[in-house]
């Protein structure tokens, strides 16, 4: 017989007409629901509205149980389908040719295969840049739709290495969020957040400062002070203030980050450990080997608790402390 999650999937099934067959095995059940979905899919007429209706929730569908190459196919069939029937440049076509290059990026390429080779990623970049074109004549180039996937390009330029196109594409969303929504809204702070660390990360660090700083008073007033997305930025300013080599502020935030993350995972939480090192590092540098010693050490129980005595993460805490002992300050480096 069907379980629980078996019968969610038939009763789905029915909803939409799909023809199914039970198979009295439980172990095939899941298996059998897969093989249905990718026989409907192969089967699936696109050329009607109400075709490409069922594609598309269908290929959600085969990505929701991680069928991520039938859910491929069905998508670069509805991208044809659509284009055939109401023209490229249409808002259905768009749409699905949007859909497509998410779902490539989930894959990890656009072969089908999963791979990341160059080829792969200039199928996905390809139709960013078609969805970006379109929307952008059709809806606006501040529309909210046209943002997201610019995000989404930002965002494959950023890990292919493009970090200068990655950076204008980032700033638009920024600034059209600002001009949409406001320049305190949750979606505007995360746009901002995304191009302070791509300036982070190019060594431009007076600007990532600037918007780490807007982004932190964001958060805080939207999501309150010791809110996950407000510490992780927190933590992004304390590392950059280090850099520059600044001492109050960076120890004040990391102080912040550390009683944060201790009381919402815990003290010996990984997380938190990380920060604890961090600052450790941090007094270690301005010569307050008692306080960094501290901090090591608690780094180091916590580490070989949770990965154990012989990690790299434990190693590294352990060095830390000795460091302190030998007064050997070149040692002190946390990757």
């Amino acid at each position: 017989g069907l379980g629980a999650s078996q019968n969610g999937e038939v009763a789905w099934l029915k909803k939409r007409g799909i023809s199914f067959t039970r198979v009295d095995v439980s172990q095939c059940a899941t298996f059998r629901v897969v093989e249905v979905l990718g026989v409907q899919a192969d089967a699936l007429d696109l050329t009607t509205d109400q075709g490409q209706d069922f594609g598309h929730d269908l290929a959600e569908r085969l990505r929701g149980i991680g069928e991520l190459g039938q859910a491929v196919r069905l998508r670069r069939r509805l991208v044809r389908a659509t284009a055939g029937a109401k023209g490229e440049t249409s808002m259905p076509t768009l749409r699905a040719k949007n859909d497509l290059a998410v779902l490539l990026i989930e894959l990890g390429g656009g072969s089908g295969s999963g791979g990341s080779s160059g080829s792969d990623w200039t199928e996905v970049h390809a139709l960013y840049t078609e969805v970006i074109d379109g929307y952008t004549m059709q809806l606006g180039s501040t529309h909210t739709e046209t943002l997201c996937a610019k995000m989404g390009l930002a965002n494959l330029l950023r890990n292919l290495s493009k970090a200068s196109d990655a950076r204008s594409l980032f700033a638009e969303v920024v600034d059209g969020r600002s001009g949409q929504l406001g320049p305190a809204h949750i979606a505007t702070l995360n746009a901002k957040l995304n191009l302070a660390v791509l300036h982070d990360e190019l060594g431009e660090w007076a600007e990532a400062r600037v918007l780490y700083t807007e982004v932190i008073q964001g958060f805080a007033k939207q999501l309150g002070p010791t809110h996950s997305e407000t510490l992780g930025a927190k933590m992004n300013l304390a590392n950059l203030l280090a850099v520059f080599g600044e001492k109050v502020e960076p120890r004040t935030l990391f102080t912040e980050v550390i009683a944060g993350y201790a009381e919402q995972l815990g003290p010996t939480h990984t997380r938190t450990l990380d920060v604890k090192y961090n600052l450790g590092a941090l007094l270690f540098g301005e010569g307050d080997l008692t306080g960094a010693k501290a901090l090591f050490e608690q780094c180091v129980d916590g580490y070989s608790a949770t990965y154990g005595p012989s990690h790299s993460e434990t190693a590294d805490a352990q060095k830390a402390v000795e460091s302190c002992t030998l007064h050997d300050r070149s040692c002190v480096q946390h990757s």
